[in-house]
């Protein structure tokens, strides 16, 4: 019977350990929205390195580091730099 009530006591409690974790990650997104920190197109550098995410400035879709057009509207991304054919390096040997 001991047993039993321990386990439910732990199951209850990280019940609410993930709900209040949950509560407060709403309420920061919904405060960050509020005041303007962290939303789209809000004077913020369009390329994030620590989530890896490159966002078009057209269109606003998020796309992977190293690619140099959206995933969408196709525009060129920001922070890429232009292909070099002639390059001795790898890629401009595969190139030509």
């Amino acid at each position: 019977m001991i047993g039993d009530q321990w386990q439910f006591g732990i199951l209850i409690g990280w019940i609410a350990i993930n709900a209040l974790l949950a509560y407060s990650g709403y309420r920061l997104r919904e405060r960050r929205a509020a005041t303007g920190t962290g939303a789209p197109g809000g004077g913020a550098d369009p390329v994030d390195a620590d989530d890896g995410v490159v966002e078009c400035p057209d269109c606003g879709t998020a796309n992977e580091l190293g690619y140099r057009f959206c995933r969408s509207c196709v525009s060129e991304l920001p922070g890429t730099m232009a292909f070099d054919r002639d390059a001795d390096g790898p890629l401009g040997r595969v190139a030509r």
